[in-house]
């Protein structure tokens, strides 16, 4: 990292440090609003990520440096009935950053998540609408709870091939709990990619995980509890359209230490293959390990990330990505501040090194 950088970095931490944490005062109530019988209700929330940002270019000689909201989102949920829910929320992701030309994203508001579900029992939900694909777990963690600083960047490589949006489809997702909650499952059908008159296969989904202590039963997963729950989880997804597939393996461990500290470590690994249907997705192999120590009495978690993106192709680059950092929680998930360091290695080309400092307000 030259000098450059190093002075850059400084002024945006110190610069967004002051200014984010002025504007990140949550509210204490929830807003929601109930019918009289209490049969139905509705809540409102948000999600603010602020993000200062450096990035080394390529070439190593200078850096992108940005002030900008990672994730701007409005949230609302609730019950229609006691066995009929829904949830949705908007983005406006990356909103202000810098973009080659020298303007500013101004990203339209679009719908990100809409889920209507309908739970039978527990041991079946049936969700429709625009879902979030299982396809391992880091894919399917919530924004807001996520352990470091965000996603493993290869956890959504299929993304753009489907034509999905951040791992977004549309589509039907049925999931359950079954032997005492130990056992999950999640089977979907979903859009996919469609050809130019909308005749070929759908995208099918499959996963399940196995809980060796409580399950969670909610659309997303967590990344980390701050110490409140025990839970260890293995994982097997699979994906597939037409001759396209990508399957996972991963395992999701959260634990409580002494009176209020918490160890949480989490491993995927993730095979993509395109085959002849997504030839934009080359076979590939994705690693993403996760870990992080938080001690409760001062409200700190050092945290690691480290992932890997390795193409079959020996004449394509292997490229590995690395960050440590340190996370405080003064009010848990509704308020964070992250801070993160790191390099992004590619074969045959410079180290570029990347720092963030991320502020989330979070309100749900």
């Amino acid at each position: 990292m030259g000098e450059a950088s190093s002075r850059w970095a400084m002024t945006i931490v110190l610069a967004a440090a002051g200014f984010l944490t002025m504007v990140a005062t949550p509210a204490d109530a929830q807003w929601a609003i109930e019918s009289k019988d209490g049969k139905s209700s509705i809540k409102f929330g948000f999600l603010i990520q602020g993000w200062a940002e450096t990035l080394e270019h390529p070439d190593g000689e200078d850096s992108a440096n940005n002030l900008y909201f990672r994730r701007l989102r409005l949230l609302a949920g609730g019950k229609i009935t006691d066995k009929f829910t829904f949830f949705m929320e908007t983005d406006s992701p990356n909103l202000g950053k810098g973009n080659p030309d020298g303007s500013k994203q101004s990203s339209d508001v679009y719908i990100q998540d809409f889920v209507l579900s309908y739970k039978f029992a527990d041991a079946i939900t049936l969700d429709g609408g625009l879902i979030l694909i299982p396809t391992c777990y880091n894919c399917t963690q919530s924004a807001a709870a996520l352990l470091p600083i965000d996603y493993g960047a290869f956890s959504f490589l299929s993304s753009a091939p489907t034509t999905a949006n951040v791992g977004r489809d549309y589509g039907l997702l049925a999931r359950g709990y079954l032997v005492n909650d130990r056992l999950e499952y999640r089977a979907g059908v979903f859009q996919g990619k469609r050809d130019e008159d909308a005749s070929n296969a759908f995208r099918y989904v499959g996963r399940v995980m196995w809980n060796f202590f409580e399950p969670q039963k909610g659309l997303f997963y967590v990344g980390s509890s701050l110490g409140k729950k025990k839970l260890l989880s293995v994982g097997a997804s699979y994906d597939t359209q037409d001759d396209y597939s990508t399957y996972a393996f991963d395992v999701f461990f959260d634990y409580p230490l002494f009176e209020s500290d918490g160890l949480t470590l989490q491993a995927d690994w993730v095979h993509y293959d395109g085959g002849d249907f997504l030839t934009s997705l080359p076979e590939t192999d994705a690693y993403l390990f996760e870990a992080a120590y938080y001690f409760g009495k001062i409200k700190l978690a050092p945290f690691v990330q480290y992932i890997v993106r390795d193409p079959a192709d020996e004449a394509s680059p292997k490229q590995t990505n690395w960050q440590a950092g340190l996370a405080y929680y003064p009010m848990g998930q509704r308020l964070t501040v992250k801070l993160g360091l790191g390099q992004i290695e590619l074969d045959d080309a410079p180290s570029r090194f990347r720092g963030i400092l991320q502020v989330q307000v979070f309100m749900f």
